[in-house]
């Protein structure tokens, strides 16, 4: 996992990237991968989200649209399992430091507003 550094972050996985190499997350269910991240060791300094996530599904080409996860209520405490459906530009609001009230900001009536 990549970790936070004095000089910054680490970088990614550097190209070229195996041709028969396929994302462990890959037909896994929003359920499944939250397990995942529930399950992962915390490590110092870990850039590592353990609350939010991001999900390209297969109307990602047509709508342009993700949906982002959360795990944990209000607090980021608990198993709870939410999501939000957004552009991409919209989901950096969850997958960058950001205010903890702006998930209950983006609902209204229980439906995504993004």
């Amino acid at each position: 996992m990549p970790h936070r550094t004095e000089d910054g972050p680490e970088e990614g996985t550097q190209p070229p990237v195996a041709k028969d190499w396929k994302s462990p997350f890959l037909g896994k269910t929003a359920e499944e991968m939250a397990k995942f991240l529930q399950s992962a060791p915390e490590e110092e300094n870990s850039l590592l989200d353990m609350h939010y996530f991001a999900v390209l599904d297969e109307d990602f080409k047509k709508s342009g649209l993700v949906t982002i996860y959360r795990i944990g209520d209000e607090e980021l405490k608990g198993q709870k399992l939410e999501s939000r459906r957004c552009s991409v530009e919209r989901s950096t609001l969850f997958l960058v430091p950001m205010e903890r009230d702006a998930w209950e900001e983006t609902e209204d009536n229980g439906k995504s507003v993004m």
